[in-house]
């Protein structure tokens, strides 16, 4: 027998075989949120993201809106930063501890600067 022919009668003998089925034990993206949101930190953490939506809570990179005061509404906001999307930038950055550290409600605005890729 020449070699391929050899190679061809095994593929041949191992298709008659049949693959063993496979089923899907991974649990779904709802079930692992579940069960993350029943630990103590995914419920400290759910509550956060909650309160950032408002503009309240601790300081985050995230946060869009940033009120200090639950009296005060978006349109009270005068001041808008505009900083890079990674949070990389140290001026915006500086600006940003500046106005969290003074309490002065402010709007997030993320820009994407190109120049972190060069």
């Amino acid at each position: 027998m020449l070699p391929f022919q050899l190679l061809l009668g095994i593929f041949t003998s191992a298709a008659a075989f049949s693959a063993p089925t496979l089923t899907d034990r991974a649990p779904s993206w709802a079930h692992l949120k579940a069960r993350v949101l029943s630990t103590p930190t995914g419920a400290r953490l759910a509550e956060e993201a909650e309160l950032r939506s408002r503009g309240l809570g601790p300081a985050h990179v995230d946060a869009k809106l940033r009120l200090f005061d639950p009296s005060t509404s978006e349109e009270d906001v005068r001041v808008v930063l505009y900083r890079d999307d990674s949070a990389w930038c140290p001026y915006c950055q500086r600006v940003w501890i500046s106005l969290e550290e003074k309490g002065i409600p402010y709007i997030c605005r993320t820009v994407p600067l190109n120049a972190y890729i060069w």
